[in-house]
């Protein structure tokens, strides 16, 4: 695989992490009464619900070119489910990638019908939680 491709994964995937644990603490820390400009915080949350999507657009084009993918076809299904490295790489990474994408999508919406406040602000740290530690397990950059 191309080396300055993996480069601008490896770097967009710590820019999406940045942002995502920037959204959790400052929306901690208006839970606990620090002022900061609402229009900044809901601004950085679209630009992470942005950044989730393209970096999934990313995770499948190094996942279908990596060489792992060719397991596929060297290997039966079972024999994939039961080797531990093989199932991570080929099945519970995409699916952690996509579940980490999911969350986020929804903590988005969720916080876009809500009019409480203190809802919106626990609901986007839930989801975008959740989200930032999916991207941790199934992130291919280690």
């Amino acid at each position: 695989m191309h080396s300055s491709f993996i480069y601008a994964f490896t770097i967009f995937n710590y820019l999406l992490f940045g942002t995502l644990a920037l959204c959790i603490i400052l929306g901690i820390g208006y839970l606990r009464k620090y002022v900061h400009p609402p229009k900044f915080y809901f601004t950085l949350i679209r630009y992470c619900l942005v950044f989730s999507f393209l970096q999934l657009i990313l995770f499948f084009f190094y996942y279908f070119l990596s060489k792992e993918f060719d397991y596929w076809s060297q290997f039966e299904f079972w024999n994939i489910v039961e080797s531990r490295q093989y199932r991570f790489y080929l099945l519970e990474q995409p699916l952690v990638n996509s579940l980490a994408t999911f969350f986020i999508s929804v903590g988005y919406s969720l916080h876009l019908q809500q009019h409480k406040m203190d809802r919106v602000y626990k609901r986007i740290i839930l989801f975008y939680g959740l989200g930032l530690i999916c991207f941790f397990i199934g992130s291919p950059v280690k």
